[in-house]
């Protein structure tokens, strides 16, 4: 018994060469995923790229697909951060700093203060500056209330 002999069109062949350009990944990737192997793809690099292959329209496509991945993954985040702070957004400033502060090792800083809505140097402020005697007593009247006996 012999081995079965794939022939792939022409179509095939530069859509494989399209895909090879402009998809970010390495030939051999690209090769796996065409279920081609890594010699006969560059093969058909060579031919083909002089060809009619039209890269400055899947080099566009390719930038503007790349903008919208970065957007979906900024909306994700600003999701996740949604559904964790949904109780916080109704609360004083200084409660929406402290989750800011409390996030800000998970997510963007700049991201989390807008969602917040407070200003980005303040957090970073508050992050750098140690707290004073007035803000500490802000933080703990309630708990030093709450312990006299």
């Amino acid at each position: 018994m012999g081995t079965v002999r794939t022939v792939r069109t022409d179509a095939f062949r530069q859509d494989a060469v399209r895909i090879a350009l402009t998809s970010g990944l390495s030939r051999r990737q690209d090769a796996e995923d065409l279920g081609v192997g890594l010699s006969r793809l560059s093969k058909w690099i060579v031919t083909y790229r002089e060809s009619e292959v039209d890269l400055d329209t899947d080099r566009s496509l390719a930038l503007e697909n790349n903008r919208h991945l970065r957007e979906y993954r900024i909306l994700r985040e600003e999701r996740e951060i949604l559904k964790k702070s949904h109780p916080v957004l109704c609360e004083s400033k200084a409660v929406r700093f402290r989750f800011v502060e409390e996030h800000r090792g998970h997510f963007s800083v700049t991201r989390l203060c807008a969602l917040m809505n407070v200003s980005t140097s303040s957090g970073r402020i508050v992050h750098t500056r140690p707290v004073t005697g007035n803000a500490r007593m802000r933080l703990f009247w309630p708990i030093s209330r709450s312990i006299r006996v």
